[in-house]
């Protein structure tokens, strides 16, 4: 039987040929956050048996970001991990041996929010103070952006936040925040004075959410690999197919959650990030995909060298 700590992601809702026996069955799952919508396929897999129908016993815990959760499925401390294409790409180059072996989320949903009415664009956060949380792919981003737009960091104080950018922009702490635009529909509702900027408005589009596993584990362990994408790309697709009982799920884990929000993040992360043509998730990916997240850190100089072969960041070998 499966256990949850925490929640996210991705697959198909049938297979094609039975799974393989898995050369390793407990295995820990490491989330690139706190539980939440964004993460409610994993909820749905582990309530639906579809792990355990994978011959897996799932342990799901939350995450601090995902350069930490890559870091921590790079050495070991957790078997597979959800990351975004821009901290495997960075991970991978500072000799983190890991890979993704599924995309999840197409587009990057990366934003920043403010009520602060004297800023209009990037450029006024010069002067303010900004949230940053620098174990996540959003520290990655707010740097991408500045360099190319040219906003001189030295200006800015940089205040480290936790999960939650709002609230300290409600009790002036910050003036500006990272966050995601799948919230945009929550705050359409519930809070219309705040105003949003995407890294997409600005052509920063990188992979967003993807399983990832190290180069050791999936030599190890393939059949462990190919069961528990398939089964999280079924707990996503299931989730596309009914979105309000996976919140009925998610609830039922992290009762303290609010319905509403979590429905309208669910609801703004189908639209923002999971942007598969025909609204299934199928987990593939891309060398052009991969090629570009690399090329938009290389330009903006978050890395200052090249991966030799791109291939070494993801396979889709063990896709179903």
């Amino acid at each position: 039987t499966a256990t949850a700590t925490a929640t996210t992601t991705a697959t198909k809702t049938t297979t094609a040929a039975p799974l393989p026996t898995p050369e390793k069955t407990d295995i820990t799952v490491m989330l690139s956050w706190i539980s939440g919508s964004q993460f409610v396929g994993h909820h749905v897999a582990l309530s639906k048996g579809y792990y355990e129908d994978a011959g897996l016993n799932v342990t799901i815990i939350a995450g601090n970001g995902s350069t930490a959760s890559t870091q921590q499925v790079g050495v070991g401390n957790a078997d597979v991990g959800i990351s975004t294409g821009s901290a495997t790409v960075t991970g991978r180059l500072a000799g983190i041996p890991v890979k993704s072996v599924a995309l999840l989320h197409v587009n990057n949903p990366v934003s920043w929010i403010w009520r602060d009415t004297t800023i209009e664009v990037p450029k006024d956060w010069e002067g303010k103070r900004v949230g940053v949380q620098f174990a996540s792919s959003t520290f990655i981003l707010y740097q991408v952006l500045c360099e190319k737009l040219g906003i001189d960091r030295n200006l800015i104080e940089e205040i480290p936040i936790g999960w939650d950018p709002l609230s300290p922009i409600l009790s002036n702490t910050i003036d500006v925040g990272p966050d995601y635009d799948a919230f945009l529909p929550y705050y359409a509702i519930n809070n219309p004075d705040i105003k949003i900027t995407r890294a997409v408005d600005y052509g920063i589009n990188m992979y967003n959410h993807c399983i990832i596993a190290s180069d050791a584990f999936i030599k190890d362990n393939p059949n462990t690999v190919r069961n528990f994408v398939d089964a999280t790309i079924r707990g996503w697709n299931y989730t596309i197919e009914n979105p309000e009982e996976a919140i009925d799920i998610l609830l039922e884990i992290e009762p303290d959650l609010n319905r509403i929000y979590e429905s309208k993040v669910l609801e703004g992360t189908f639209v923002s990030t999971m942007a598969w043509e025909d609204s299934t998730v199928t987990g593939e990916q891309t060398i052009e995909g991969w090629q570009n997240t690399h090329d938009l850190l290389f330009e903006y100089g978050f890395i200052n060298k090249e991966l030799s072969n791109i291939a070494d960041v993801f396979t889709n070998e063990f896709l179903p």
